[in-house]
C-alpha cells in the first residue's frame, strides 16, 4: 500500500512540475499581457472620469442658473404688495365666506 501512495505521489509531483515550468516558461508573456490589460483598463478609467468630471460641471452651472433665477424671483415676490388673493386657497376662502384682506 505505500508503495502505490508513492507513486501517486509520484505522478501528482511531476503533473505539479510539468504544470510550473509551463507557467515559468511563459512568465513573460503572462506578464506583458497583465501589463497591456493593465493599460487597457487605466485609459477607461481616465475616460470614465473625465465623462464624470464634465457631468459635474454643466451640474454645477445648471445649479448656478437655478439659484440666480430663484433669487431673482425671490427679488420681485419681495417688491409685490403683500400676499397674493388670486390663488386656489384665497378662493377657496371667499367660497366659504371668509373675507380675510
Amino acid at each position: 500500500m505505500s508503495m502505490w501512495k508513492n507513486l501517486v505521489a509520484l505522478v501528482r509531483g511531476t503533473a505539479h512540475e510539468t504544470g510550473q515550468s509551463i507557467v515559468d516558461a511563459k512568465a513573460l508573456t503572462i506578464l506583458d499581457q497583465q501589463i497591456r490589460d493593465a493599460g487597457t483598463l487605466q485609459a477607461k478609467a481616465r475616460d470614465d472620469l473625465a465623462t464624470l468630471t464634465a457631468k459635474r460641471r454643466m451640474i454645477e452651472k445648471e445649479l448656478e442658473a437655478l439659484t440666480s433665477q430663484r433669487e431673482k424671483y425671490e427679488i420681485v415676490g419681495a417688491r409685490s404688495d403683500g400676499p397674493r388673493r388670486h390663488g386656489p386657497r384665497a378662493r377657496s376662502r371667499r367660497a366659504a365666506g371668509d373675507d380675510r384682506e
